[in-house]
């Protein structure tokens, strides 16, 4: 039977070579594993900020429209940051004027907004409509569209305008609580004014962020608006507008 000749044979450089395994596995797994763990957790959170956004849609419609009193949703909020812009204080603004010369002050709703922590992703709610944006890119596209619509029987433009106030921005991270209520000592305002043919529309959009090409889309596509200007928009062949104006209260708790 041959004997097996350990001569040669050093404990230290068999120690020093699973070392050197062990700390290469360590760094493939911190160098290419940890951050596809942290990008595909990011993207979970945003997926489920997506849920909790239309959520709070439905929360903004049922107050505005379906005379709910108040409705308080708890969510999570995950990897990301979660603001609430109050009306006048931020985002994008609509104008809107007829050719009978009727022409209302920029309407600013404000917005509710998510970012995830790397600020490659972002979504938020404003005038009604949920919109999804990547900071590092340009465009722009809308999840769930507002209730504005066009009646072709009558002739009847309505625009529903949804203003958010908060009084002052707000943050939250974690576990958070929206809470959505009717002002009570502002009711919603409803304008109703004759038009010959045309309603222009122009959108102006915040500095910081660019909704312009989701709102370019509904507008043209669901409400049959031209873009005749940048940013600019008409509806021709109509005889009434009405502009529906609803002021909620949206705090975080």
């Amino acid at each position: 039977m041959q004997k097996c000749d350990h001569r040669g044979v050093s404990e230290a450089i068999g120690f020093i070579l699973i070392l050197m395994i062990v700390l290469l596995s360590i760094s493939m797994v911190t160098l290419y594993g940890y951050p596809m763990l942290l990008k595909q957790q990011i993207s979970t959170d945003f997926r489920n900020m997506e849920q909790n956004m239309v959520v709070l849609q439905n929360d903004m419609i049922g107050i505005a429209y379906r005379s709910v009193p108040y409705s308080e949703t708890t969510m999570k909020v995950g990897s990301g940051v979660m603001k609430i812009i109050p009306s006048g204080d931020g985002g994008s603004s609509f104008t809107v004027s007829t050719d009978l010369g009727d022409s209302f002050e920029p309407f600013q709703p404000g917005l509710i907004l998510y970012h995830s922590d790397d600020n490659t992703q972002e979504i938020a709610i404003e005038n009604g409509a949920v919109i999804e944006r990547q900071p590092l890119y340009t465009g722009s596209a809308m999840l769930s569209r507002p209730r504005s619509f066009y009646d072709p029987d009558t002739s009847t433009l309505l625009i529903n305008m949804i203003m958010i106030n908060a009084g002052e921005r707000t943050t939250a991270t974690g576990i958070t609580t929206v809470q959505t209520e009717i002002i009570p000592a502002s009711p919603t305002t409803i304008s109703d004014v004759p038009v010959t043919d045309l309603v222009t529309m122009t959108f102006t959009k915040d500095d910081d962020r660019d909704y312009s090409t989701a709102w370019r889309y509904y507008l043209t596509e669901y409400l049959g608006m031209t873009e005749t200007a940048a940013d600019t928009y008409t509806k021709t062949g109509v005889n009434r507008l009405i502009i529906r104006q609803t002021h909620v209260n949206t705090g975080i708790i």
